[in-house]
This record gives structure tokens, sequence and C-alpha cells, in this order.
């Protein structure tokens, strides 16, 4: 998996629909930004390893170009206490 460092720190970009063939996501989505491919690098995951980053680190895949299905899970904690500034949980009452 390529990764780049410190991208997090830009926060939540504009994606670009790009539908790509071969591309696995459902519209080809990419980060419409211009990326210094220079400062990425490669994170080697042998099989049956995982990679944990924060949510907003731009990471790529290399095609899968073996037999087996590569699976991806993605799963965000937020406290309790973090209100809501949007959407129908934003109209929900709060506790005291």
């Amino acid at each position: 998996m390529r990764v780049y460092p410190g991208s997090f720190k830009s926060g939540i970009l504009d994606h670009k629909d790009t539908f790509a063939k071969g591309n696995m996501l459902s519209r080809g989505q990419a980060v419409d930004a211009d990326i210094d491919e220079s400062r990425s690098f490669y994170a080697e995951l042998r099989p049956g390893q995982a990679s944990f980053h924060h949510g907003m680190t731009f990471h790529a895949s290399t095609p899968n170009t073996t037999g087996e299905r590569r699976i991806g899970l993605a799963i965000r904690y937020l406290s309790p206490a973090l209100p809501a500034t949007s959407g129908k949980a934003a109209t929900w009452p709060r506790r005291a």
C-alpha cells in the first residue's frame, strides 16, 4: 500500500469520479488535488497483516494480481461526547 505521510493534516478534500477501468471503488474515486508522489512510500503488507492509519491519510494500492480477494475494513471511533454538527443526529435530544 502506498502511503502519503502527513496527508491527514490537509483535512477533507474533494474527490473526483474517474470511473477508471480496474478501479474497484464504485465510481473510481480519487482525491482531487495535486499530490507530490515523491513524498509517498510503500508500506508492504504480507498476507494476514493489516494497516492502521488515520482515516484522512492519502493511501492507494496497486492492482491485486493474485487469485485471492483483497479485503478492506474501515472502523471509525467517535466519542459519545462529540456533538453532531449536521444531519439528523444534530437534532436528537442531548443528554445533560
